[in-house]
């Protein structure tokens, strides 16, 4: 069956609804963009099997619809409009009725709304194959043998079953692990189980430049500085009664860290060129893969703020430390890929999990999907399951009790004696078996490791 890849254009004012559609698209492996309402229709009729979410509140919207009257319906067909609930239809009766959809609020939501897209596109690419009946497909029936959803596999994790509960209370968190171990989806499902009325407000500290940082973050009045022709909230405000969620916020810099602990403690903000006072009353939650101790014994990292942040902190483990949650995760995507691709997933044999076990996995879950991805297209690559070496026995059981060992290490924080006693073992066999599997310090996740 050929690949049939969905392009998604997006086109709202609203920074959150963008934000929530492009990460949805991106899970799903779509390609998609953000378009304003002047490039909408060239950028439909350059792209034919494209699909298009418009924001049903839109200011713009109308002129739009005035725009479609020289266009062919078939141009509408491909419109997705997203409203609220309570809006009123204000679509023109001269023009195609576009399919309307929920405007989503939160990650589910958008995720639910790009798998109904996709399972629609899906149908309409079975009738243009001659599938009469696509849902008996051999992909829909492997589909259904693995029911655990990516939802189920992220909260079996400890991690999540610990955000879950926290959730609840408005405290600050810390979530710190290595890159790709999904802190900002972990970060999201708090914000999601929290219940809260405000917005989930994402920033990536190390992607804001220095000199931007501070409007970014705390807002300007018109005339503050060039090229603020206009006054901005900053996004501590835009969290006002939701999350702050701040990636990397090791990167940010001495001066930004002194501004930010002041507006953690006021639940306030003054903007650049203002001296009122702003109050917000934001929840936040800040990630970090570097070990913030240490930034702090280097002086590249305030001790007050590192105090502030670290009242509560959630350690996402390493993907190489949890064996089972690694297999049921790869063949979740390796069956999402193949379902996105239109494509019958290949199975998962006995040498693809022995090498699943045995790959050190630095890219953790980012990684996995990649790799899962080129085992459902039947990619070669280097080292990939799609051409695994032929495992011995001794190399698999290796993998499973590095496996073991780890995540026992893991639950004890690094304590090579309350792991000892853990698992059975004598004190002088376990160090041995650690070092004969290469695992170390540097095996683990950044805490003070405590070896006796």
């Amino acid at each position: 069956m050929a690949l049939h890849s969905v392009r998604l254009g997006i086109c709202s004012e609203n920074t959150s609804i963008r934000a929530l559609l492009r990460r949805a698209a991106d899970e799903a492996l779509c390609i998609s963009q953000t378009l304003d309402i002047q490039s909408v229709l060239r950028w439909l009729s350059a792209h034919e099997a494209a699909w298009l979410l418009l924001d049903g509140r839109h200011s713009q919207a109308d002129d739009l619809q005035v725009e479609l009257t020289r266009w062919s319906e078939r141009m509408t067909e491909r419109i997705i409009l997203l409203q609220d609930h309570s809006a009123q239809d204000t679509w023109p009766a001269a023009l195609h009725q576009p399919s309307t959809y929920a405007l989503p609020n939160n990650a589910q939501e958008a995720t639910e709304l790009i798998e109904s897209l996709l399972s629609k596109q899906s149908r309409r690419h079975a009738v243009k194959l001659g599938i009469s009946n696509p849902t008996k497909s051999k992909l829909d029936k492997s589909m259904s043998c693995l029911n655990t959803s990516r939802d189920e596999i992220d909260q079996g994790d400890e991690s999540y079953a610990k955000g879950k509960r926290l959730a609840q209370y408005p405290v600050d968190l810390l979530l710190s692990g290595e890159t790709g171990t999904g802190k900002d989806s972990l970060a999201r499902f708090i914000y999601e189980q929290s219940g809260t009325s405000g917005q989930f407000v994402p920033v990536n500290c190390a992607a804001i430049p220095e000199n931007l940082a501070e409007s970014e973050l705390f807002g300007h009045e018109s005339g503050s500085f060039t090229g603020a022709v206009r006054a901005k909230a900053g996004k501590i405000e835009d969290a006002d009664k939701g999350v702050l969620y701040l990636d990397e916020v090791d990167s940010c810099p001495l001066w930004l860290q002194a501004k930010l602990l002041r507006a953690l403690q006021d639940k306030g903000v003054e903007r650049v060129g203002s001296s009122k006072f702003r109050r917000s009353d934001f929840r936040l939650i800040a990630s970090t893969k570097a070990n913030l101790p240490s930034l702090v014994e280097k002086g590249t990292f305030r001790q007050d703020l590192y105090f502030r942040l670290s009242v509560i902190e959630i350690q996402l483990p390493p993907i190489r430390s949890q064996p089972d949650r690694l297999q049921v995760m790869f063949q979740r995507f390796v069956l999402d890929a193949s379902k996105r691709f239109h494509v019958d997933p290949p199975p998962i044999t006995t040498a693809t999990l022995a090498w699943l076990m045995s790959h050190d996995w630095p890219g953790n879950i980012r990684e996995v999907k990649a790799a899962a991805t080129r085992y459902a297209l039947s990619v070669p690559h280097q080292n990939s399951p799609a051409c695994p070496e032929k495992p011995s026995l001794r190399s698999a059981l290796d993998a499973c009790e590095r496996g073991l060992l780890m995540s026992t290490l893991m639950r004890t924080r690094g304590s090579v004696t309350q792991a000892s006693d853990e698992l059975g073992m004598p004190l002088n066999t376990l160090y041995y078996r650690l070092k004969r599997l290469g695992i170390n310090q540097r095996s683990l996740p950044h805490f003070e490791n405590s070896q006796h």
